[in-house]
């Protein structure tokens, strides 16, 4: 009795395995194989295994084009990460003009949130083509920056550098053309360029570099501009304020001459009318003569200050020092010196 029991079971499984190992058929057979798609495809979504559980509910399909089986296709590829794919499932489904309500309109949700979703990615999938288009011409305008530079074509280097610098604002650019200035002479732009690019990358790798070649920059500009226009010593200050004070004294003697006339003409009238009884003349003639007094005395005080004036602006200014014969105190003479015992040179002067 176990005996055939036995043998039941193994002929009942070899039957098993021959009828899963023949091809699909149709009617029952094809639903039924469509249920064990779908059944293995929803065993796999639940284990996480989405694109599995997609390739099965596509063979499912297959055997039994059901509406709802697309839906959960476009799930399963949703989930799997493969968001083009899912569209086009919602889509074919709602093509299909599903009947289940919830369905729909979950499917309609989700179509157009991955139809913004897939239209981002492709905008931000345009600009960092368009970026790295962009990163590659500036590359490329800077290897040639360097080779114009390394033929001495500086003011070529330059515009392909700045050039490079618009696709691409990236210091190390920028340091690059003020190199090409300071090569070229032109000390004014590259201080410019170097000072741009500190304050883009304060911290970069060549911002020491940049400030000493700012600073030796700037020397060699004082250097110039000393060259250019040499300090003229002119007129020491000593000797322009006794200029100053002497041509105030020499206006008050003036001044101080004027109004001496101006009294000598009022006692002139004033004699003329009683210079022997004044001050007993008329009212008129008295405080005429009063006024000539004043001017008098006015153009003594004037004419002595002018004076005064005049002499402490001579004394400034003949005893300002000489600023040729300052320098000259800091000379060096070297003469040679000869003796009956010896041959030599003497050094003199003040240092």
């Amino acid at each position: 009795m176990l005996r055939f029991i036995l043998a039941t079971l193994v002929a009942f499984a070899c039957c098993e395995s021959y009828a899963h190992s023949q091809p699909i058929g149709s009617g029952n057979d094809a639903a039924t194989s469509a249920e064990a798609e779908e059944a293995r495809g929803r065993a796999y979504f639940r284990a996480g295994a989405f694109a599995d559980a997609a390739a099965a509910f596509e063979r499912s399909y297959a055997l039994a084009p059901k509406t709802s089986m697309l839906f959960n296709i476009a799930r399963a590829y949703e989930e799997a990460g493969n968001r083009e794919r899912a569209a086009d499932y919602y889509k074919k489904f709602l093509g299909q003009n599903p009947t289940r309500q919830d369905l729909r309109i979950e499917a309609d949700a989700r179509s157009r949130a991955l139809a913004k979703e897939l239209a981002d990615k492709r905008d931000a999938d345009e600009k960092a083509a368009a970026k790295k288009r962009r990163l590659d011409n500036a590359r490329k305008l800077v290897r040639s920056g360097a080779q114009k530079v390394a033929a001495g074509a500086l003011n070529e280097a330059i515009a392909l550098y700045r050039q490079a610098f618009d696709l691409d604002p990236d210091p190390a650019t920028v340091f690059e053309i003020a190199e090409a200035y300071r090569l070229k002479g032109d000390a004014t732009r590259a201080i410019g360029e170097y000072g741009r690019y500190r304050k883009l990358a304060p911290t970069g790798p060549r911002a020491g570099e940049a400030f000493a070649h700012i600073e030796r920059l700037e020397a060699k500009l004082a250097r110039k501009r000393a060259l250019a226009n040499p300090r003229d010593p002119g007129v020491p200050g000593r000797k322009i304020a006794g200029m100053v004070v002497g041509g105030v004294g020499a206006a008050g003697v003036v001044t101080g001459v004027v109004l001496a006339l101006v009294a000598k003409g009022k006692w002139s009238d004033v004699r003329e009318e009683c210079i022997a009884t004044y001050p007993m003349c008329a009212p008129e003639t008295v405080s005429l003569g009063e006024a000539a007094g004043t001017f008098a005395n006015a153009a003594t005080i004037t004419i002595g200050v002018g004076l005064a004036a005049t002499a402490a602006g001579a004394l400034l200014y003949f005893t300002a020092p000489d600023p040729e014969a300052q320098r000259s105190e800091h000379a060096v003479a070297i003469t040679p010196a000869v003796t009956n015992d010896a041959v030599g040179v003497t050094v003199g002067g003040r240092f």
